[in-house]
């Protein structure tokens, strides 16, 4: 079995977002909170198609529970058929370095797996309580049932408790205790455990365990961010950045990974920002890029501040 640190990344060339051609779609993640929240629920009734208009009261349960159970079952199998992609993706990946999308796909797949056997118990003992679990905890489902509204409730729940570390941090940390921890970053030196705990909370790590337990949590996770900035970077061509050749929900996602806020961020400040994670980051130094994260200064409808520093 190849694990993720053998992934190794390829060029590959595509038009650019910008030369695409534009075709209708419905973003998850919107400039306004309440469009992003209505467009995912209309992808939620293309999924989940509603009862006709005159269905009676039964009939608008019985016919929400079949397509909630066609659901479910489309989304156990299309990990099955994920799991031959990616083995046919592992097979060719040594001659044939992966993309961002092929690393995504890998990854993410890795994660349903091993949340497949819990979930199809479920699914045929008690289905009935998976809707309970989609609200209460979405986390724990694999990513194939998850609806589109359920993932913008995911990634608001997540930047809440984001939101609330970055908070931490400044009323804790001094200008100069700021400094000197951003310094430290760029020149790779080892950081405290509180700092570990710190950062674990702004990329929504687990902080339980020990010390050494959390420096590797961390370390192992920025080390698979790295891997996907090189899968990024494979595909830039000439003088077209890498990220042109991603799409919306991808950057947004890529910058959700590297622990920015992107709920009611424009699209254009979205990739701003993961180019200059990009521009940072360092084969030698996984630490290097963080204090972009760090240097979140505000957010709004209309413009999202960065305070770049050298």
């Amino acid at each position: 079995m190849i694990t993720l640190g053998a992934i190794r990344c390829r060029r590959v060339v595509s038009l650019p977002r910008a030369q695409r051609p534009r075709l209708p779609q419905l973003a998850l993640y919107s400039t306004n909170p309440k469009e992003s929240t209505s467009q995912a629920q209309k992808l939620d009734s293309v999924v989940l198609p509603p009862p006709r208009a005159d269905a009676s009261l039964a009939g608008r349960w019985w016919h929400k529970g079949k397509t909630l159970v066609i659901f479910y079952w489309r989304g156990i199998k299309q990990i099955w058929l994920n799991r031959q992609v990616v083995r046919q993706i592992e097979a060719r990946q040594q001659s044939h370095p992966l993309t961002h999308r092929e690393f995504q796909l890998v990854s993410t797949h890795k994660k349903d797996i091993k949340k497949l056997v819990p979930f199809a118990i479920l699914f045929v003992l008690l289905e009935e309580i998976i809707p309970l679990i989609a609200y209460l905890a979405p986390q724990v489902l694999p990513s194939t049932v998850v609806l589109p509204s359920q993932k913008v409730s995911i990634r608001r729940a997540v930047e809440r408790r984001q939101k609330s570390a970055l908070e931490t941090y400044r009323n804790a940390y001094n200008e100069a205790t700021r400094r000197q921890l951003e310094s430290g970053l760029s020149g790779g030196v080892h950081m405290s455990p509180h700092q570990v705990t710190l950062f674990l909370k702004l990329l929504d790590l687990s902080t339980k365990g020990t010390s050494s337990m959390r420096q590797k949590r961390l370390e192992r996770y920025l080390a698979h961010i790295s891997q996907d900035d090189e899968c990024i970077l494979g595909q830039e061509v000439e003088n077209i950045k890498a990220t042109a050749f991603l799409s919306e929900g991808e950057v947004s996602d890529a910058c959700s990974a590297r622990g920015f806020l992107t709920l009611d961020v424009k699209d254009e400040d979205l990739t701003k920002l993961l180019n200059q994670w990009l521009h940072h980051r360092h084969s030698d130094n996984i630490y290097k890029p963080l204090h972009l994260i760090l240097n979140q200064s505000g957010y709004s409808n209309d413009h999202l501040h960065i305070k770049d520093t050298k």
